[in-house]
């Protein structure tokens, strides 16, 4: 709608042109502006319900230098264009069946031909602006979709990641308790409760998370394994405070501190 509203603006405002120019071309003596601005509104109004037709006319026939059809379509679209721009001025003699007077003014009018050449003029900019706008919306709605594209792209790498992660976790994590039965059953039922809660964050969570809540999981997840290493498992952990606020894929860190535990601690006896 405002598109539209804009598209009146514009031919409005080129009304007001025409009629500040025909009113200053018959001099200091000639008709004044209120009498040509009828002419002009009647000028222009149907140039712009024109230009609405090359508008529609610009979806049917794309811009391609290369095909006939292109050339032949415009070829015959802009004469016709040209000639009811520069005879529509006549149109009230026609209404009221003064056909003679109607061609007479046409024939002796000393700037048709200027406004046949400005009619020809016209229909090329309303023609190039409309494939320019045409253009301009479709390269928003590629943009968009390739915007989209990109997100959903990362959205499915994402669960492809976790759908891999989430098992290997699992398994590990239940491991973990089950080296932790035969030896201690109290701490074995301590590890199956942080278990649950590990579990929750690792199936349950968003896309992204701040990293605060990655780094207080990691926390949990190292606590989890002390449970079974005991003291042989000691962490010396730092994270700066603006860190803390910044959006990471879950389970980020994890992996990492997973793999440092089984292939960096688990297998030695000094921890």
């Amino acid at each position: 709608m405002k598109g539209w509203l804009g598209y009146a603006a514009a031919w409005l405002a080129a009304a007001i042109f025409w009629t500040i120019a025909a009113s200053n071309s018959g001099g200091a003596g000639g008709p004044g502006p209120l009498y040509f601005f009828p002419y002009s509104l009647l000028i222009m109004g149907t140039a712009a319900l024109m230009g609405v037709g090359v508008w529609h006319m610009t979806s049917r026939i794309p811009l391609n230098w290369r095909s006939p059809s292109f050339y032949m379509t415009h070829g015959i679209a802009m004469p016709i264009y040209a000639a009811i721009y520069s005879t529509v001025w006549v149109l009230p003699d026609v209404v009221v069946g003064r056909f003679d007077a109607a061609i007479t003014a046409i024939r002796t009018s000393p700037a048709q031909l200027w406004n046949v050449f400005m009619g020809g003029g016209v229909y090329l900019v309303v023609a190039g602006l409309s494939y320019a706008v045409r253009a301009q919306r479709r390269a928003r709605v590629e943009a968009a979709a390739a915007a989209e594209a990109r997100v959903l792209a990362q959205q499915a790498q994402l669960a492809a990641l976790r759908a891999r992660l989430n098992p290997h976790f699992l398994f590990n994590a239940l491991h973990s308790v089950g080296a932790l039965v035969p030896h201690d059953p109290v701490r074995a039922d301590q590890a199956i409760e942080s278990l649950g809660d590990l579990l929750r964050y690792a199936l349950g969570t968003d896309e992204e998370v701040l990293f605060s809540q990655e780094w207080r999981f990691t926390q949990d997840y190292l606590a989890f394994e002390q449970l079974r290493l005991g003291d042989r498992l000691r962490i010396d952990a730092t994270a700066s405070g603006p860190a803390m606020s910044v959006p990471v894929p879950p389970l980020i860190l994890q992996p990492l501190v997973e793999n440092a535990v089984r292939h960096g601690i688990a297998d030695r006896a000094e921890g």
